[in-house]
């Protein structure tokens, strides 16, 4: 339940007594708990007789079984929530069974929704015949989201998102947007989004096969049943209905479902009060999957024949906004939809690609930078760097998407502005996605390696400050780009991992590669390959485990690789020079609260020989270890200012500490320079999720006291 609004203390009263309600409606209506008042209704009908009552309840139970055969009569069957005799049959609140025939033919007679007697004044309720008993599964959820909007309502809030697990209720709309925009899974593979609502004061309910499918041996029984065959339904997609009250959505999709695509399509088109969209399988659809709208509009068009019916203006507005977004979406697809989430350590625009049904997806990202120079040293020296603006990276992602089980997705990145003057036009990564389940999945192509937090989560609203930290420059030595193959994976307890087998370094200079080789000043950095022309003689090995849960993340991460690359030493002998990376990070982002911690260290063997080829001496030398790491923390300070703001401002402080030559060769020393600290402040103000606004001071100091500090300002975006 998200809640928003100027006094938290109240939201968080009112989501309470939200969930509080929920709480107690469940003790009504659950068939999950023998204690519950649905549980009781039961033992009292079996206990009265072959008429099965009349049987006094509490207005909340009467009220829904109200509606229970209200929806019963509207759907003409379809839905019915004395199935329950069904559920038992076929055991779908255990492990499955297949029941005989007989069994089935028992238990569909006692199904009787459109034959209950209820009385309202007596508050009673009683079986039109022997063996009731009900089975509110599919109206139960619903009806508990009214009652905690209601409460909501009632304690002054105005905006909330409602997300029970197959249902959503939009309540306003949130702060800066017109209306709650909810996603709607593949049937298929509910990672991925095929379809979205918009949704404002209504709900969204969705009845798909794929949520509660029982195995008994090798059969699957989908846990909808068909009231009028005692059977299960079909399965075919997902029905999806939208609808004011929560408890009609719910209803209205289960019989939508239970109806099936043909028979549904006429009968939804029937209803003025319900819009729907079914999702259904077919083979001869772009990427397998059709998707279906029957709107409102349907109901315009007959209230022109019975003016008795006619919607009123607002009504017609809101149908007419339902349409615009429908004919946006058909146009556009998925390709210009928002970027959302991260998905596989990517950033949110890099992710694109694995939300859309099929087809392309367009994202990107960019970044403008100011840096101004203090004309002195640490030392007190005078000093001239001049102060510049650049546009450092503009970047496209452009990802297609085959089918469920493969897809492709690239990035390009076009830095400093112009390529006729010292600009660069690069391929960050570009690869192939075979999907093969959630927990083993393959990926060949120019990939990045998952080291840090910078180098796969490098769009700018994704990290503070307007530099990225040093320690994930020089130490790990992002933005880091290789071609290669590997696997990926994640499980729902929240781990992760990514192998790949790839390219290494190359740490001897080449003008003809344009590779700088290993340097004593920022280590690794210059002798990336980045997938031009790349020499494997030696390859590489890097992998990443990680954790993920509420805010959280954690996890470590490493390589080795030889970097010789055929190169020989001066006297021509060949060497390996193994490279070996490795770091450990976490992360928490939760209530406004951002920390970041991560730790890095490399070692280079045989660097003495690095050195030779290099031409490297004295303190030049490469570091045959290097170390670095950083801490920073953020919060934002609208919550306590401006609490339910869309800005977010994050004054933010992060302190590096690194050494690119901790250790050198025998016989060459350390340059007191290569031993860093850099302390950054500032802050970073998101009038938007994905846009950024920053600035921030930095003071820079080294052993050898010529740092020089600088202040910087920028502004970046995703989309």
């Amino acid at each position: 339940m998200l809640v928003q609004g100027a006094d938290r203390a109240a939201l968080e009263s009112a989501a309470t007594a939200a969930f509080d309600e929920v709480a107690r409606y469940e003790d009504v209506t659950s068939n999950w708990r023998e204690d519950s008042e649905l549980s009781k209704l039961h033992t009292a009908l079996d206990a009265g007789g072959a008429a099965g009552g009349p049987v006094a309840v509490s207005s909340d139970l009467f009220e829904v079984l109200a509606a229970a055969r209200g929806w019963a009569v509207r759907s003409e069957g379809a839905f019915d929530a004395t199935v329950e005799p069904l559920t038992r049959a076929w055991d779908l609140r255990g492990k499955g069974r297949l029941p005989s025939d007989a069994d089935v033919s028992a238990a569909v007679v006692r199904v009787q929704g459109r034959d209950v007697v209820l009385d309202p004044s007596a508050r009673t309720v009683q079986g039109g015949k022997p063996g009731l008993a009900f089975d509110l599964g599919g109206i139960a959820k619903g009806a508990a989201i009214d009652r905690a909007v209601a409460m909501l309502r009632a304690r002054g809030v105005e905006r909330a998102l409602l997300n029970f697990g197959g249902q959503v209720y939009g309540l306003g709309a949130p702060v800066g947007g017109e209306a709650w925009s909810v996603e709607l899974a593949d049937p298929r593979a509910r990672a991925a989004s095929v379809a979205r609502v918009s949704l404002r004061d209504r709900s969204v309910s969705t009845t798909a096969a794929s949520e509660r499918s029982l195995e008994v041996g090798n059969t699957t029984i989908n846990h909808v049943l068909d009231p009028r065959t005692g059977r299960p339904s079909p399965a075919w997609g997902s029905a999806v209905v939208v609808a004011a009250r929560a408890i009609d959505a719910d209803a209205a999709s289960t019989a939508l479902y239970v109806l099936g695509p043909v028979e549904g399509r006429a009968w939804v088109a029937r209803q003025s009060d319900l819009e729907a969209i079914l999702l259904v399988e077919d083979a001869q659809a772009q990427g397998g999957l059709r998707v279906e709208r029957v709107t409102p509009t349907v109901a315009v068009m007959a209230a022109a024949q019975d003016p008795a019916n006619v919607p009123d203006n607002a009504e017609l507005a809101r149908r007419i906004d339902v349409l615009s977004s429908e004919l946006e979406d058909a146009k556009l697809g998925d390709v210009a939809g928002p970027a959302k989430e991260s998905r596989h350590g990517l950033g949110p625009a890099a992710s694109k690609v694995y939300g859309v049904g099929q087809g392309v997806s367009i994202g990107g990202y960019g970044e403008m930078l100011y840096e101004n120079f203090a004309g002195e040293r640490e030392d007190g020296v005078a000093q001239f760097t001049p102060d510049q603006i650049d546009f450092l990276r503009a970047v496209v992602y452009v990802g297609y998407k085959f089918s469920d089980k493969l897809l492709f997705n690239s990035e390009t990145e076009f830095e400093h502005a112009s390529t006729g003057k010292r600009g660069t036009v690069s391929v960050e990564f570009a690869y192939l996605d075979f999907m093969v389940d959630p927990l083993f999945n393959v990926r060949a192509g120019m990939i990045l390696p998952p080291m840090g937090f910078v180098n796969e989560l490098h769009e700018p609203p994704t990290y503070l400050g307007s530099r990225r930290p040093d320690v994930e420059q020089r130490i790990l030595p992002s933005t880091w780009r290789a071609n290669g193959i590997g696997a990926f994976g994640e499980s729902e307890s929240g781990f992760a991992w990514r192998a790949y087998l790839c390219e290494s370094f190359r740490g001897v200079t080449s003008t003809s590669q344009n590779i700088g080789g290993f340097r004593g000043n920022d280590g690794v950095r210059e002798a990336r390959q980045s997938g031009s022309f790349s020499r494997v003689e030696d390859f590489g090995l890097t992998g990443l485990v990680e954790y993920r849960n509420d805010g959280f993340r954690a996890g470590v991460s490493g390589f080795t690789g030889g970097a010789a690359q055929g190169d020989t030493t001066i006297a021509g002998e060949s060497f390996t020079g193994r490279t070996s990376l490795w770091e450990a990070h976490a992360e928490y982002k939760q209530d406004g609260l951002w920390l970041r911690a991560l730790y890095g260290r490399t070692t280079i063997d045989e660097a003495e020989l690095f050195n030779e080829r290099n031409g490297y001496t004295g303190n030049a030398s490469v570091g045959s270890a290097q170390f670095g790491w950083y801490g920073e923390a953020g919060y934002d300070v609208m919550r306590l200012f401006s609490p339910g703001s869309e800005w977010n401002v994050t004054p933010f402080v992060r302190y590096e500490n690194y050494d690119t030559q901790a250790e050198v060769p025998e016989g060459y020393a350390r340059n007191p320079a290569n031993e860093r600290v850099v302390l950054t402040a500032g802050a970073s103000v998101f009038p938007h999720p994905q846009v950024a606004l920053k600035a921030d001071h930095q003071w820079r100091t080294n052993e050898a006291e010529t740092g020089v500090n600088q202040f910087n300002m920028a502004i970046g975006y995703l989309f």
